[in-house]
C-alpha cells in the first residue's frame, strides 16, 4: 500500500510517497495524480524518499504520468530515489527518460 502527501511550494506540487508502489499502490497513486493533473498542475515533483519498493505497475504509472506531463508541456522531476528503486528504473531504461535529482534541495533549482 502507498501513502501520499501533497505540498505546494511556489506553484510546484510536491508529492511525497511512502510505502510500496505495487499494483494497488500504483492504482491509488494514479488516482491521486489524475486529480492533480485534472486541476491544471503542470509542475510536479515526486519524492521517493519513503518508498520501500516498486513493481512493474509502478513503472507503468510513472510512464503514463510522463506522457501526460509532456502533452501538457509540464515539468516532472523525481527525487530521493532509494537505490533499489533506482536500480529497477535503470534496468527498465527509465533513468534516461526522467529528470532525476538526488535530494529535495536540488529540486527547486529545476523550476
Amino acid at each position: 500500500m502507498i501513502e501520499t502527501t501533497v505540498e505546494e511550494h511556489s506553484g510546484v506540487q510536491l508529492v511525497r510517497l511512502r510505502g510500496r508502489l505495487d499494483r494497488e499502490g500504483a492504482r491509488l497513486l494514479q488516482e491521486r495524480l489524475d486529480a492533480l493533473l485534472n486541476s491544471g498542475v503542470t509542475k510536479l515533483v515526486l519524492d521517493f524518499n519513503g518508498l520501500e519498493s516498486m513493481a512493474g505497475a509502478g513503472l507503468q504509472t510513472l510512464w503514463l504520468l510522463l506522457k501526460r506531463m509532456r502533452r501538457a508541456k509540464g515539468k516532472l522531476v523525481l527525487c530521493c530515489l532509494p537505490d533499489a528503486v533506482l536500480a529497477i528504473m535503470d534496468v527498465a531504461g527509465f533513468c534516461s527518460l526522467f529528470h532525476i535529482v538526488q535530494d529535495e534541495s536540488g529540486v527547486w533549482n529545476e523550476f
